[in-house]
């Protein structure tokens, strides 16, 4: 009986936060729109309303991918909080997709010799401790850059990965480590449940999986 309780008070909590969200016939009114002035004037009215207030289209550009990314990992974190044990802990893995992001970024920054900007906590998970500093370090070799991600995943994920970068120079297998990692401790803590709760689990977790898939090769 407790297990309902708890389930429908968060079905209720999510509800609420998703009645917040636009219908279809605004997105349909939106998509219609010729141009950005015309798109902001469509989110009057709408929870969305702060991000068009005193900005204008230029701003509203530049300033639409970090408020995206903030109001997600902030929705993310507290969807977690809802929640305790092994759920708790799937939700929390998967906000350390922010983290892995800007360890992408940093990653990039630090191979191109270009400044690299620390990232808001606001669209961190807040599990790890990482030294963004490091990737302002250009003479730095690989080796001492994963050495400064002591005690967190991702440290030992980069280094899984350090002998094959070495041979072909290549970025892409330190973020397919640090990706592989990520949804192997997911998988850890879903095989942790039972019945129907895994299964369910396993499904979302799939579409979870092909959702990150389209948004990493989106060629938009």
């Amino acid at each position: 009986m407790c297990a309902i309780g708890l389930y429908a008070n968060i079905n209720a909590k999510v509800r609420a936060m998703l009645s917040q969200l636009l219908d279809s016939e605004k997105w349909q009114s939106m998509l219609s729109c010729k141009d950005l002035p015309s798109l902001m004037a469509k989110l009057e009215g709408t929870r969305y309303e702060k991000w068009t207030k005193n900005t204008t289209p230029e701003e509203f550009v530049r300033l639409l991918d970090k408020t995206i990314v903030t109001e997600s990992a902030f929705t993310e974190k507290r969807i977690k909080n809802f929640l305790s044990g092994t759920p708790a802990e799937i939700m929390g893995i998967l906000t350390e997709e922010y983290d892995i992001d800007q360890i992408k970024r940093g990653l990039r920054c630090w191979k191109k010799k270009i400044t690299f900007e620390k990232p808001d906590p606001d669209i961190l998970s807040g599990r790890h401790i990482i030294d963004w500093d490091i990737f302002n370090r250009y003479e730095i070799p690989v080796e001492e850059l994963i050495l400064s991600l002591p005690m967190n995943p991702f440290g030992a994920a980069l280094g899984n990965a350090r002998m094959i970068y070495k041979k072909t120079q290549a970025l892409f297998f330190f973020e397919v480590a640090l990706e592989k990692d990520l949804f192997r401790r997911i998988w850890l803590e879903i095989d942790k449940l039972s019945g129907s709760d895994k299964k369910s689990v396993q499904k979302l977790f799939g579409l979870q999986i092909d959702i990150l898939n389209i948004k990493k090769h989106d060629p938009q």
